[in-house]
């Protein structure tokens, strides 16, 4: 056994036992077990070349410590990245306990690690036992605060497909499209010489009138937003008295009502005709395309759901079912142009709605809430080059997905539904395993484990072309034979 690390498993368990006697609640005493756990699995990790039992410490660390252990053998084996896809051992990356499935305490953790000077070896070389672990155990504000116990059962909402795919992994975890392409490279460098100058009256008009003819609406049913994302902050703004967010779908939604003080229900179901809404709702949310399932709802499904009715086609431009040409009072379009033409970093999304519900939308944000550059991304992205550029992804993707596909089902995936968006859900009673096996490989997949409804056993792989997903394949082979 390597003896850093058992004097670090030691070391962690004596911190423990000093800042339990200064934990008040039991809420505070389950986040410090979490938190325990946490550095007992990043342990193993780091300076294990294979998971250990941490019961061969039971004896040092204390009878009280039997909870972080067990929790601690569970996380380490639910962890998603091996030894190897790690930043060198002792450096206090969040991704280490972002990867056991608590990024909220991981996080936090070890953003606290690095602001006492840097990347620390865990055997205490460089920071004292309190600036190691307990500065943040004993920060209510922070740790002990709005995170205390609320993931103990599962991933982080707020987890994203960004955090499964490390710089140099194969990236099938995102949604986003490689890119952008070339003729909306040039459009965002011709830009950057008018960076000098705030973004122009003239500039958002012409972007609003450009979207509007793009789906048969007037400029003033448009409204510009850093992001689709931002029009969900937007709509929980409204003061609705109940929010329904039909589930699984993207997690933003629920989180930033919950954030406004609206009250949420999670309504569990796959087709949004199946959908049982409250009589009480005053606000659904539903996707179409939906994220993870990649179901494509009928219009009139969609068009039946109550209320003030927000749908987000973030994956609509590639030719799924839109509702965004409808006229209704009542009726929300989000859009976003960062998936098709890869411009994730960018932020560039619009809203369509009737010109009351714009102007109620547009009445609390601040001056030039969209850059000149995202402005220049709209208009080449709604521009016939644009939309030529749409369709032509539109048809490889179809081809790429049934690649994909057939890849999943020769390798024992279940795909439980038709895909029709950019991505595809996949069970497999193993999925865990194999996407530890995967990132072992330098390949990243999304663990549909928290989005409401799902659970560890499913999977999200964006589609990739032909070569790349030949790739994957010779991948799930490898870890198959590995599973047994």
């Amino acid at each position: 056994m390597n003896e850093v690390f058992a004097r670090a498993v030691i070391r962690i368990g004596n911190i423990g036992k000093r800042v339990r006697g200064r934990i008040k609640t039991p809420e505070q005493s389950d986040t410090v077990t979490q938190a325990l756990a946490l550095h007992c699995a990043y342990v193993i990790l780091i300076h294990c070349e294979q998971q250990v039992s941490l019961k061969m410490f039971g004896a040092e660390l204390g009878g009280d410590m039997s909870v972080p252990i067990a929790v601690g053998e569970e996380l380490g084996a639910r962890a998603i990245i091996g030894r190897a896809a790690y930043v060198p051992a002792g450096s206090a990356s969040t991704h280490h306990l972002d990867r056991l499935g608590q990024p909220c305490v991981g996080q936090r953790m070890s953003q606290d690690v690095l602001s006492h000077g840097g990347p620390a070896d865990v055997t205490g070389a460089h920071h004292t036992d309190e600036q190691f672990l307990s500065h943040r155990l004993l920060s209510l504000r922070g740790l002990l605060g709005p995170c205390s116990g609320r993931y103990a059962r599962g991933m982080d909402p707020d987890r994203h497909g960004d955090a499964d795919a490390l710089p140099g992994m194969i990236d099938f975890a995102v949604n986003v499209r490689p890119g952008p392409p070339d003729f909306l490279v040039k459009a965002l460098v011709d830009a950057v010489g008018g960076l000098a100058a705030y973004p122009r009256e003239s500039d958002e008009q012409a972007t609003r009138v450009a979207l509007a003819q793009l789906h048969g609406r007037t400029p003033d049913e448009v409204l510009l937003l850093n992001g689709a994302e931002e029009g969900f902050e937007l709509v929980a703004g409204l003061g609705r008295r109940h929010a329904v967010v039909v589930v699984p779908s993207f997690t933003e939604p629920a989180t930033l009502l919950r954030k406004a003080g609206v009250p949420v229900t999670e309504v569990v179901a796959w087709h949004l005709g199946d959908a049982q809404i409250p009589a009480e709702a005053d606000l659904v949310i539903g996707g179409n395309p939906t994220n993870p399932t990649s179901i494509t709802h009928p219009v009139d499904e969609v068009l039946a759901l109550p209320g003030l009715l927000v749908v987000d086609e973030a994956f609509a431009d590639l030719g799924a079912a839109s509702v965004a040409d409808h006229r209704r009072d009542d009726l929300v379009v989000l859009r976003s142009v960062t998936k098709t033409f890869g411009l994730a970093g960018l932020r560039a999304g619009y809203l369509l709605a009737n010109p009351v519900v714009v102007a109620q939308l547009t009445r609390r944000r601040r001056a030039w809430p969209v850059d000149s550059l995202t402005l220049a991304a709209l208009q080449a992205c709604a521009s016939p080059r644009g939309q030529r550029y749409v369709a032509q992804q539109a048809a490889q993707i179809a081809q790429e997905r049934q690649h994909l596909c057939r890849c999943l089902a020769a390798t024992g995936f279940d795909v439980p539904v038709e895909p029709t968006a950019p991505f595809v859900l996949a069970r497999h009673r193993h999925a865990a395993a194999i996407r530890v096996g995967l990132a072992r490989r330098g390949i990243a997949v999304r663990s549909a484990e928290n989005f409401t409804g799902l659970t560890a056993e499913y999977l999200r792989f964006a589609v990739r072309d032909r070569a790349v997903v030949n790739d994957l394949r010779q991948a799930l082979d490898a870890v198959m034979e590995e599973i047994g």
